[in-house]
C-alpha cells in the first residue's frame, strides 16, 4: 500500500506549492537578492509547505470518514486501526515542529506556520469544525492553503535576506493570496456541493444555489485581480507582460478551438472548462519570474529546470493544448 495516497498528494502538488513558489521568487526580486544564495532556504520553505499541505489530506480525511461513507466517497482514513492514525498525525505534527526549530529565531515566520496549522485544524475538528459554518470556513480554508504560507514564505525570506520589512509588499502578497485562496475552497465546495448534500455536510457552497452565486464569484474575481495587480505592480518586468500575452493566446484557442468555456468558480456537470486565472498562477506566472531572473543570474537557469521538473503536468498540458490548437487552426486556413 502506497503511503503517497495518504497525502492526497495530486489534489495539492501541482496546484498549490507553484503560487506560492511565485511568491518566493517574487520577493526575492523585490528585494534584488540573488536567487543562487537562496535556494536552500526555498528548498526549506517549500518541505515545510509540503508537510503542512499532508497535514491538510490526512486531517480532512480522518475527519470526514463518516459523511464520506454516506456520499459513498473513497477515504484513504477509513480502514487504518486508530493507532496507525494517530502514528500518522503524530509523525507529522513531529516534522511540522521541526520546521518551527528551523525557523526559530524568526518568530514571525513560526507564527504564520503555526497559524496555517490552527486554521486548518479549526475547519475540520469537532467540535469547531469551521467547515460547516458557512463562510468562516471558506475563510479558514484560504488563510490556510494560501494566505498563511505566502506570509511565511515571504516573513521567512525577508528576514534570511536580512532587509526591512516592507509594509506594502505584505499588502500585496495578501490581498493576492487570500482572494485566490476564497476563490479556490469555494470552486472546490461547489464542485463537491453534490457530495455534501448526499452526507449533510454544510458547507457554504451545500446553503447557496449555484445560479444564485453569479454576482458573487464576479465580484470576488475582480477584487481578486485587483489583489493580483498590486503584488506584480511591484515587480513588474517585460517577463510578465510576455506570459501574461501567452496566456490569454491559449485561453483563447481553448475557447474558440477546443470549445472550453471559461467559468470563475461555479462550473456545470460534465462541461469542458478552464477557470480563470488559475493557470496563469500554476504555470506562466513562476515560470515567468524565474526568466526574469534568467536575464542576470545564470543560476536561475538551473533553478528554472529544476521548477518545471517538479511541477510538469500542467505545463506540459498548456503546451499540448496550444500545439493542438495550432494544428487545428492552421488546417481551417489550408
Amino acid at each position: 500500500m502506497s503511503l503517497l495516497k495518504f497525502t492526497r498528494y495530486v489534489e495539492w502538488w501541482e496546484y498549490k506549492l507553484p503560487p506560492l513558489l511565485s511568491v518566493a521568487y517574487a520577493t526575492l526580486i523585490y528585494y534584488d537578492y540573488p536567487l543562487e544564495n537562496a535556494w536552500k532556504q526555498i528548498i526549506t520553505l517549500l518541505a515545510a509547505v509540503i508537510v503542512g499541505a499532508i497535514y491538510v489530506s490526512v486531517i480532512n480525511d480522518l475527519t470526514d470518514i463518516k459523511e464520506d461513507l454516506k456520499a459513498g466517497k473513497r477515504n484513504s482514513m477509513a480502514n487504518l486501526p486508530i493507532t496507525i492514525r494517530f502514528v500518522i498525525v503524530a509523525i507529522i505534527l513531529v516534522a511540522a515542529v521541526f520546521f518551527g526549530y528551523l525557523f526559530y529565531p524568526d518568530l514571525k515566520s513560526i507564527v504564520f506556520y503555526a497559524l496555517a496549522y490552527v486554521v486548518f485544524s479549526l475547519y475540520s475538528i469537532r467540535p469547531f469544525r469551521f467547515k460547516e459554518r458557512g463562510l468562516l470556513g471558506v475563510a479558514c480554508d484560504a488563510m490556510g492553503a494560501h494566505l498563511f504560507p505566502a506570509l511565511l514564505i515571504t516573513a521567512n525570506l525577508i528576514y534570511f535576506i536580512n532587509v526591512e520589512s516592507d509594509l506594502w509588499w505584505y499588502v500585496a502578497i495578501s490581498s493576492w493570496s487570500l482572494l485566490y485562496g476564497v476563490r479556490g475552497i469555494l470552486w472546490h465546495q461547489f464542485y463537491d456541493r453534490e457530495n455534501d448534500l448526499k452526507s449533510h455536510t454544510r458547507t457554504y457552497a451545500s446553503k447557496v444555489e449555484p445560479e444564485d452565486f453569479k454576482f458573487s464569484e464576479t465580484l470576488i474575481m475582480i477584487f481578486e485581480t485587483l489583489g493580483f495587480m498590486i503584488f506584480v505592480g511591484h515587480i513588474y518586468n517585460e517577463a510578465i507582460l510576455w506570459s501574461a500575452l501567452m496566456y490569454v493566446c491559449l485561453v483563447f484557442l481553448r475557447i474558440f478551438i477546443l470549445k472550453r468555456k471559461i467559468r470563475i468558480i461555479v462550473t456545470n456537470p460534465g462541461e469542458s472548462y478552464q477557470l480563470f486565472l488559475n493557470e496563469f498562477y500554476i504555470v506562466f506566472l513562476p515560470i515567468a519570474l524565474i526568466i526574469h531572473m534568467c536575464s542576470t543570474q545564470p543560476f536561475a537557469k538551473l533553478v528554472l529546470i529544476f521548477h518545471v521538473t517538479l511541477f510538469p503536468m500542467n505545463t506540459l498540458l498548456a503546451i499540448k493544448d496550444c500545439v493542438f490548437s495550432c494544428k487545428r487552426l492552421f488546417k481551417r486556413f489550408i
